[in-house]
């Protein structure tokens, strides 16, 4: 059986618009991952680092300790880290716009904990779940990165490179002051 000219410049055509509408596609996403975090976005991560890691008498909270910026500054090279946190601030704009009609950054702070401990206790495969995950990692482990943080775990740093000095005494205890 030949193949007619017309049905094959129509199964052309269809191909072509075919591959041609899977490349837009995967432009408009890679630029929607790609995209620097909005203002909106920016503020909400500062909101939950300061969540996360609160201030108290023996440590500065993550917020004072700049934090939120490496947070933002991580994020600009981890696409999933990016895309985590595009997501989940939506969703807690959403979730603020039906408690209330400000956006979260507004909201108050125990609305604030509820709305970061639904994200918490979302089914581990969800969205708003790997926000959290990733938001708690990444404030984490940049917090406990600063020597200002080691007094509440009374962690006295790094040993080398003068070593364990005391290593014939048995060990202290802490005392948090």
């Amino acid at each position: 059986m030949a193949i007619k000219r017309r049905l094959f410049l129509k199964f052309g055509a269809i191909g072509i618009a075919a591959l041609s509408g899977g490349v837009l596609f995967k432009r408009i996403h890679r630029w929607w991952l790609f995209r620097p975090l909005s203002q909106a976005e920016i503020d909400a991560v500062s909101v939950i680092v300061d969540l996360l890691a609160p201030a108290d008498s023996l440590s500065p909270g993550a917020g004072d300790l700049g934090v939120d910026r490496e947070v933002i500054a991580a994020a600009s090279t981890e696409r999933k880290l990016r895309g985590a946190i595009i997501r989940g601030s939506q969703w807690l704009d959403e979730r603020a716009h039906a408690v209330g009609t400000k956006p979260f950054v507004l909201l108050d702070s125990q609305q604030q904990q509820e709305l970061l401990v639904q994200t918490e206790t979302a089914p581990y495969s969800s969205n708003e779940n790997e926000f959290f995950r990733r938001m708690r990692d990444q404030t984490f482990h940049h917090y406990y990165a600063h020597p200002e943080t080691w007094a509440s775990l009374c962690y006295p740093g790094p040993p080398q490179p003068n070593g364990f000095t005391n290593y014939t005494e048995n060990p202290a205890a802490c005392t948090k002051s």
